[in-house]
C-alpha cells in the first residue's frame, strides 16, 4: 500500500510509461516481424507437462489426479499468476466457489447426458500422440476419453495445446480440440455450462466478493464494444479482461476462431472471473426454447473447436487485441511483407459456392458438417477431362494469382485405398493447362506428387516428396501451397507448416486461377485464405457454375 500522494503519482507515471513502451514495442514487432520469440520447451513431469519459456515456468498442463486435464499455473508476461489458485491451492484472498473451475480447461455438460463440466464424468488422457518444440512455441497433442459415471466411454477427443511467445512480450495458449463420435451418435445438449474456459486471478474480476476478495479492479470488453457485466451471453469474436495485479496492468484475451461451429460464439462470462466461450447455451443466452443450442454429431463423425488465450501487458487497447485477433484469424507464419490477404472464405453461407466454377456441378455441394459450413465433393463424376487428369474440380472463378500463399483446411471422406487423395489446383489456364498437387495416402509416379497438365496427360514435376500422409483418420488437416512464379518454386505443406512434404520448380504457367478437388474421390474444404502481392480480378470462361 502506498502512503504518500507523490509516490502514488510517480508510480502511476512509471506504469503509464511502461505501458506506452510495451505498446510501441508491440506495434514495431507486429509491423516488422524482427523480434524473435522466446525459447519454449515442454518438460515431462509426474502427471503433467511443464512449459518453460526461456528457462522459466510459464505453465503446466496437468493430466492426472483430477477429473479432467487443465492448465495451472499460468504465469503472465510480468511474472504474475493469471488464474485463480483454488481449488489446487487455498488462498485467503480468493473465493472458494465452483471447485470445477480449474484455471484453464475444456469441458462441457450434457454430453450424451453426462455433466463433464461439473465433473460428474471424467476426461481421461489415453495417449500422448506428439510433443514438439520449435521457433518460439511448444505443442502437446493427446488423445482423451470422456468417461461417464457408469464407466462407459461417451466420446473421445484429440487435442493439441500449443504454448507460444508473441511479439511485444505477450504469451499465448492455443487449443484445438476435435470431439469424435467414436462410441455412437454424440449429442451435446443446450446448456450454459461449458465450454473453453478460464477462471482469472481475483484482481481481474469485475466485482469484489468480501470478505475474501477485496482487490477486484477488472474491466471487460468484447469485439462488439460491449463492456463490463453485459458481455455475458453476447456473441463476439473475442473477449478481453484486464486490470492491475501488483501495480502492473495485465490482461487476458480469448479468441474464437472463425472456423469454429456457430462463430462468433456466445460468452458465458461472469463478473467473478469465469470466462467461457460457449456455442451451445442458446436457451440461456437468447431465451430460445426447444433445445436450439443442441448439437448432434453422427456416429463416426467429428467436430473441431479452436481457441487462443493471449496474456498481455496493459489494457486491451494498449495490447491491440483487435489486431492480434485479426492476425490469429487470417495470418499464418512466413507471409512476405508485400503480400496482402487477397481472399478469405470460411463458407459461412451457401452463397460462397457462387464464387466457383465446377468441372461437374452435380458433384459439389454446401455441407454443414462443421455446423458453419464447408465445400464438399461427392466423387464418381461423369466429367471426362480433355487429357488424363483430375475429374472433380472447383475453381475460384473471379480472380487469378501469380505469386501466392494458399492455406485451407481439408478433410478426406472417401474410401480407404492407397491413392486416396485431395488436390489443390493453381496456375489454371483452361482444363488442359494447369498445375496441381495430389496429396495421397501413398506415393508413386501417379500419386502424392506435384503435377503439370500441359495439353497432355499429367506429368510429375516434383523434385521432392514424402511417402504419403494419412487421410484415414477422417480428421480436418491444414494444407498450405507456396508459389513463387518468377522463380518457379512450388512448396506444399501438410499439418507441419515448417517442413514441406513436396517441392517442385517450373515456370510454364506464371499466373492462373486456383481451386480444389480430387482425382476421383470425395472430400471437404473449409477456411480458405490466399495471400498475394499481385491478385487480379479476372473471370474464368471455362467449366460450369453451380
Amino acid at each position: 500500500m502506498r502512503h504518500r500522494g507523490q509516490q502514488r503519482r510517480q508510480g502511476g507515471y512509471i506504469r503509464a510509461v511502461v505501458a506506452l513502451l510495451a505498446a510501441l514495442v508491440m506495434t514495431f514487432s507486429l509491423s516488422s516481424g524482427l523480434v524473435r520469440g522466446a525459447e519454449v520447451e515442454l518438460e515431462k513431469q509426474e502427471g503433467a507437462f511443464a512449459v518453460k519459456m526461456d528457462g522459466e515456468l510459464f505453465a503446466r498442463y496437468v493430466f492426472e489426479g483430477h477429473p479432467k486435464p487443465f492448465v495451472y499455473p499460468i504465469i503472465g508476461p510480468t511474472g504474475q499468476k493469471m488464474t485463480r489458485d483454488y481449488p489446487m491451492k487455498e488462498q485467503a484472498n480468493e473465493a472458494h466457489d465452483h471447485p470445477h473451475h480449474k484455471s484453464m480447461w475444456f469441458a462441457q455438460d450434457k454430453v450424451n447426458g453426462v455433466r463433464f463440466w461439473k465433473e460428474e464424468g471424467r476426461i481421461v488422457q489415453d495417449d500422448v500422440l506428439s510433443v514438439s518444440s520449435r521457433d518460439g512455441e511448444a505443442a502437446l497433442r493427446t488423445r482423451n476419453k470422456w468417461v461417464g459415471p457408469d464407466g462407459d466411454v461417451k466420446c473421445t477427443d484429440t487435442r493439441t495445446v500449443k504454448f507460444s511467445s508473441l511479439p511485444g512480450g505477450a504469451r499465448a495458449i492455443d487449443w484445438k480440440v476435435t470431439l469424435h463420435a467414436s462410441h455412437g451418435k454424440l449429442t451435446i445438449g443446450d446448456t450454459k455450462e461449458g465450454t473453453m474456459a478460464i477462471r482469472t486471478h481475483p484482481n481481474l474480476r469485475l466485482k469484489n466478493d468480501p470478505p475474501q476478495v477485496t482487490t477486484a479492479n477488472g474491466k471487460a470488453i468484447n469485439s462488439q464494444g460491449v463492456r463490463g457485466k453485459p458481455v455475458w451471453g453476447k456473441r463476439a469474436s473475442w473477449l478481453d479482461y484486464w486490470g492491475e495485479i501488483d501495480d502492473e496492468t495485465v490482461g487476458v484475451g480469448i479468441f474464437d476462431h472463425p472456423s469454429n461451429p456457430r462463430h462468433p460464439t456466445w460468452w458465458h462470462a461472469r463478473h467473478y472471473g469465469l470466462i467461457a466461450a460457449n456455442p451451445f447455451g442458446l436457451q440461456y443466452f437468447e431465451n430460445k426454447s426447444g433445445g436450439a443450442g443442441k448439437m448432434e454429431i453422427p456416429a463416426g463423425e467429428s467436430v473441431t473447436f479452436r481457441y487462443r488465450f493471449v496474456f498481455h501487458r496493459g489494457s486491451y487497447k494498449e495490447a491491440d487485441i483487435a489486431e492480434l485477433y485479426r492476425r490469429y484469424a487470417t495470418q499464418p507464419r512466413n507471409i512476405p511483407s508485400d503480400y496482402e490477404l487477397a481472399y478469405w472464405q470460411p463458407f459461412d453461407d451457401k452463397s460462397a459456392l457462387d464464387q466457383f466454377r465446377f468441372s461437374d456441378p452435380s458433384m459439389w455441394s454446401y455441407a454443414a458438417s462443421r455446423m458453419n459450413g464447408c465445400l464438399q465433393s461427392e466423387g464418381d463424376s461423369s466429367y471426362e477431362p480433355p487429357v488424363r487428369s483430375p475429374r472433380i474440380m472447383a475453381m475460384l472463378s473471379d480472380r487469378t494469382f501469380g505469386d501466392f500463399v494458399l492455406e485451407a483446411e481439408v478433410k478426406y471422406t472417401g474410401k480407404d485405398y492407397g491413392h486416396a487423395d485431395q488436390c489443390l489446383f493453381f496456375g489454371f489456364q483452361d482444363p488442359s493447362h494447369y498445375y496441381y498437387t495430389h496429396i495421397a495416402n501413398n506415393m508413386d509416379n501417379h500419386a502424392h506428387n506435384i503435377f503439370i497438365v500441359d495439353g497432355e496427360p499429367r506429368t510429375k514435376i516434383s523434385t521432392k516428396t514424402t511417402e504419403g500422409i494419412d487421410w484415414m483418420d477422417r480428421e480436418w488437416h491444414d494444407v498450405r501451397v507456396e508459389r513463387d512464379a518468377s522463380e518457379g518454386s512450388i512448396k506444399v505443406y501438410f499439418d507441419d507448416m515448417n517442413t514441406p512434404v513436396m517441392r517442385a520448380e517450373d515456370t510454364t504457367f506464371r499466373r492462373g486461377h486456383v481451386g480444389f478437388g480430387t482425382f476421383d474421390d470425395q472430400g471437404m474444404v473449409d477456411n480458405v485464405r490466399i495471400w498475394s502481392p499481385d491478385m487480379k480480378k479476372e473471370s474464368m470462361e471455362y467449366l460450369e457454375a453451380k
